[in-house]
């Protein structure tokens, strides 16, 4: 698939700006609790993004967290709700909370969303204005569907988005092999995460 993408000419690359930002998704008990419903096989993902926060914090380098939350209020919610029922679990406060693993850091900004993507009226949105954030890093789960998602809204409003293939989630390893393929191939620069630790241990250097 990679060498249709290419030949094709897609998979062009993006690289890093100069203020970058490690933005989480859903890294939260709904996720990664095995009496969940939704969890997944995500704990070298739980491991792979400590390191990248670590690094971030002690480079000045900002970090959020985004939680899925279903809100029977919310139009979005109820939509989203009907076509994946699994979701309104996430009414439930206890499918929210940050993995154990995550709880300890002082994040930049930590929101509440029933969107798909972390941007959709969010204070991050005005987090990112103010900082002059020029490229987001995205890790979390699950790769198929809020990752997608904020990839292509990150794009669209002029960020340089690169994904850790290490510390991003997905239900199996088809649909995570697909969903970075097609996400390298359009949206995003996939990496390695050490790739992903030098770049930002260079940048932070230079600052």
């Amino acid at each position: 698939m990679q060498l249709l993408y290419t030949q094709e000419g897609f998979s062009g690359q993006l690289g890093f700006g100069k203020r970058p930002l490690l933005m989480i998704r859903d890294l939260v008990a709904a996720f990664t609790d095995p009496n969940s419903r939704l969890a997944i096989e995500i704990d070298k993902q739980i491991e792979t993004t400590k390191a990248l926060i670590e690094l971030c914090m002690s480079k000045h380098i900002p970090v959020t967290f985004t939680r899925t939350i279903y809100d029977p209020a919310n139009l979005s919610s109820q939509l989203w709700g009907q076509k994946f029922p699994s979701i309104c679990a996430l009414e439930d406060k206890k499918w929210t909370r940050i993995h154990p693993e995550l709880t300890d850091y002082s994040y930049s900004v930590i929101s509440d969303t029933p969107y798909i993507t972390n941007f959709h009226k969010s204070p991050i949105e005005r987090f990112i204005e103010e900082n002059e954030i020029d490229t987001v890093i995205l890790v979390g789960a699950t790769t198929s569907g809020s990752i997608r998602a904020t990839a292509v809204d990150g794009i669209q409003r002029g960020l340089r988005v690169i994904i850790p293939k290490e510390a991003v989630g997905d239900r199996n390893q088809t649909i995570q092999a697909s969903a970075l393929t097609d996400l390298n191939a359009r949206y995003a620069d996939v990496m390695n995460v050490p790739r992903v630790l030098q770049t930002l241990e260079v940048i932070a250097s230079s600052q």
